[in-house]
């Protein structure tokens, strides 16, 4: 099934239809009745081919993807998302008035059928489309149109309403815009998920300088080396101090981590054995064998990927990686054929509006 149109009202910013309820030819239809008074839903078709959702600040966009996460779920509904200026939003004693969200399902499969009349006994024997309206989580309206032209309802409440299509409605997946792919994988991330202290190439780097103190030290005078630890806080607390280590951080490098190798594993399709294989070449040295596997992980990720169909901006634009000391490090090509680190892409992304920019570089000029 498909999702052909979503409703909302009293939801946030969606109030509900004031254009359709002042039309004098417009008629209330049977899902939009509360008791005697109408209310009709605000309407946002969904065009089959629809995959980005693009509009100003405050437009709505937000609002509308919420919208249809809840009104499929049944999931996340809040009283603090009723619309403040709808006519129900009020503190009285007693009032529990929830948003109402719907959406109108169609290209419904025989298969589909099944399953919704497995859930309702009374839901039509065939169909290919039906309403559904959420209003709140224990609330549910189903619409089934008819050959008479009038609507079947059914209507689920309570455990029923909030499980109603865990087995046949699509799910919804949210993805976490708030984790950024890392700019390197360790080689002990590309053998296996580790679990402990996590460190990026940062803090790896400070670590590497503080061993590179004692061994020093203990190689110049083996005996002394242990009356001369207490000496060492100078030199080495201001490395130490800025290791970052805190759980917080620990939390994004693990998130981080994870994105990267399901980058790697699940979209490009990368055979696990041969990641293991890849970090354990890192580490031994086989250039050989490091080369010719990178080589074959960006190809899967130039053909998985595909960013020439989707990314007309730049055609030659890649996501790929290379092999850097201990690390798998992600790098990006575009159309001028030059390749950068994270880091270097995101300084050329800073650097880009003041060489491109006439009035900012006319300020930068004076």
């Amino acid at each position: 099934m498909k999702i052909n149109k979503v409703y909302a009202r009293f939801y946030k910013s969606f109030n509900y239809d004031h254009h359709r309820k002042a039309h004098r030819d417009a008629e209330p239809r049977p899902w939009e009745m509360i008791g005697e008074s109408w209310y009709p839903y605000i309407e946002v078709p969904i065009d089959a081919r629809i995959t980005t959702i693009v509009g100003a600040n405050e437009s709505g966009k937000s609002h509308l993807l919420g919208a249809i996460s809840k009104a499929i779920s049944g999931e996340d509904f809040k009283h603090q998302d009723l619309c403040r200026y709808c006519d129900f939003f009020n503190v009285e004693r007693g009032n529990d008035f929830w948003p109402h969200l719907g959406i109108a399902w169609s290209d419904v499969t025989e298969d589909e059928v099944g399953k919704i009349r497995s859930e309702i006994a009374g839901a039509p024997e065939s169909f290919q489309s039906f309403l559904m309206f959420r209003q709140g989580p224990d609330k549910l309206e189903l619409y089934f149109s008819t050959s008479t032209g009038i609507f079947h309802r059914e209507e689920l409440l309570g455990a029923a309403a909030r499980d109603f299509g865990k087995s046949v409605l699509p799910r919804v997946f949210t993805i976490q815009s708030n984790v950024a792919l890392p700019g390197a994988l360790p080689t002990s991330e590309l053998i296996s998920g580790q679990s402990g202290v996590l460190r990026d190439r940062q803090n790896r780097r400070l670590s590497l300088q503080v061993a590179d103190i004692l061994r020093g030290i203990y190689s110049t005078d083996q005996t002394r080396f242990a009356k001369d630890l207490p000496g060492l806080a100078p030199k080495l607390s201001p490395i130490i101090s800025e290791m970052d280590e805190s759980p917080a951080t620990q939390g994004e490098l693990r998130k981080s981590y994870t994105l990267a190798r399901k980058l790697l594993l699940h979209l490009a399709n990368v055979e696990p054995e041969r990641l293991v294989e890849l970090g354990q070449f890192i580490d031994a040295g086989e250039n050989g064998h490091v080369t010719a596997l990178v080589e074959s992980i960006n190809q899967q990720l130039e053909k998985r990927l595909n960013f020439p169909k989707y990314w007309v901006q730049d055609r030659d634009f890649q996501l790929r990686v290379t092999a850097l000391e201990s690390d798998l490090v992600f790098t990006i090509r575009d159309r001028t054929g030059t390749q950068y680190t994270f880091d270097e892409a995101q300084r050329r992304t800073q650097i880009l509006p003041l060489v491109f920019h006439p009035v900012a570089n006319a300020r930068a000029r004076s």
